[in-house]
């Protein structure tokens, strides 16, 4: 009776065991999946599907089936870019790319444009004045001449079947790639990178199947990631369909010699404009831009009316012309005596005048009666003065108008004192 219990015992137990075992390992699954993620609702690609054909001219005829998720947000469609521009040792290559269209859902054809900048044809799919949402499917075909790389001992393929340019996540990524049936299936090698631009990650698996090569990779790609596949035939397999070589404009003939035109002008016009023109500005300065030498420096002359064989000063014009002597007419008097020689005025600050008694040097006509006394005056202490020194000499100037008065008297100018009585003769 007690060995029964004890069996019944340890059978509960078991069971309890088993029973906390999967209890464990379903929490275990549960929480693996809850940690992958989802993009049911955010945009995504769900899945990217290539196949390309591998002709036997060379050629490749590829069709991209891609299963797009817009989600709740409102599109006018996807872009594609595709690189048709390698560079294989020292030269540059580019591919040539044709017989593109474009359907969505089945076969429905959808507008597109098409740029091609830098080696890069970029197709913007979608009608500009339509928004779609939800999830649709795009085909795309084209044509590759080339594609192909040739080498001594194979033929390769070697592409990038999603570029790294989406901007959403991918969940599902394929290429399925064709070649001619004469090819040995032995001989066929795959070989896959993913991740971002030039990667050698390699999380994706390879299937050489008859006259085909599955290619499929094992994780979801993010944002920027793509997957780039590598599909050795043997040399021969297929006919050499080489690509055009790029050649950039300047390195054309044409460009050579433009290159070197433009060299050339650009250092005449440097040489012209740096020094020709500057000589000749000198050239020109010294030849025509210079006040010709006339020897003495020139000196203005005045001559007031003739009296007796003798000319009036423009003290005594002035007070001829106006019958008044005034004090005006007497700074005339001292600017002829510079004139002439016996005064040299200095402007040394702004409005700061100063005179210099210049007589004995000077080789003018002898000085009149009252151009002594003016001369008197205002060098009265000392042969160099400041004009704003010079203070009270109004009285001086007073008796050197009566005296220019006088002289126009002695000239019978007036027949009486004009300070009087202003009769003209």
């Amino acid at each position: 009776m007690m060995l029964k219990l004890r069996r019944t015992i340890l059978k509960l137990g078991s069971v309890c065991m088993l029973l906390l075992c999967v209890l464990a390992y379903s929490s275990h699954v549960s929480a693996y999946i809850n940690t992958e993620p989802t993009y049911s609702n955010v945009e995504h690609i769900e899945a990217y599907d290539v196949d390309i054909d591998i002709q036997s001219d060379g050629r490749l005829i590829i069709v991209e089936k891609i299963d797009y998720d817009f989600a709740q947000l409102q599109r006018h469609g996807i872009r594609r870019w595709i690189p048709l521009r390698f560079k294989d040792a020292s030269k540059t290559l580019d591919m040539d790319m044709t017989d593109i269209a474009v359907s969505i859902d089945g076969g429905s054809k959808v507008p597109f444009t098409q740029t091609l900048k830098d080696g890069i044809r970029e197709l913007k799919i979608g009608n500009p004045d339509k928004t779609i949402t939800g999830k649709h499917t795009y085909e795309i075909r084209y044509n590759i001449a080339g594609g192909m790389r040739y080498f001594n001992d194979h033929d390769e393929l070697y592409w990038d079947v999603i570029g790294q340019n989406w901007e959403v996540p991918i969940v599902s990524a394929a290429a399925h790639i064709r070649y001619p049936n004469r090819v040995d299936t032995q001989l066929v090698e795959g070989e896959c990178f993913t991740g971002v631009e030039n990667t050698t990650q390699k999380e994706c698996g390879v299937v050489v199947n008859g006259d085909q090569v599955d290619i499929k990779a094992s994780r979801i790609l993010q944002t920027a990631e793509g997957m780039t596949i590598v599909v050795g035939l043997p040399a021969g397999s297929v006919a050499k369909l080489l690509p055009k070589e790029y050649v950039p404009f300047f390195s054309t003939p044409f460009g050579k010699f433009l290159t070197i035109l433009l060299l050339v002008v650009a250092g005449i016009a440097a040489v012209v404009w740096y020094v020709v023109y500057p000589a000749w500005i000198i050239i020109r300065w010294y030849r025509y831009g210079r006040d010709p030498d006339v020897g003495v420096d020139p000196t203005a002359y005045f001559d007031g009316p003739s009296v007796r064989a003798a000319h009036l000063s423009p003290a005594e014009t002035g007070g001829l012309i106006d019958e008044k002597v005034d004090r005006r007419d007497l700074f005339g008097a001292l600017i002829d005596l510079a004139r002439r020689g016996y005064v040299n005025i200095e402007e040394r600050e702004k409005k700061d005048f100063f005179l210099t008694n210049m007589s004995s040097t000077a080789k003018g006509k002898k000085l009149k009666d009252f151009e002594q006394e003016l001369m008197s005056v205002f060098f009265e202490k000392g042969n160099e003065v400041r004009m704003k020194d010079i203070k009270d000499i109004a009285p001086k100037l007073a008796a050197i108008e009566q005296k220019i008065y006088a002289r126009l008297m002695k000239y019978e100018l007036f027949v009486k004192d004009p300070q009087k009585c202003a009769i003209f003769m």
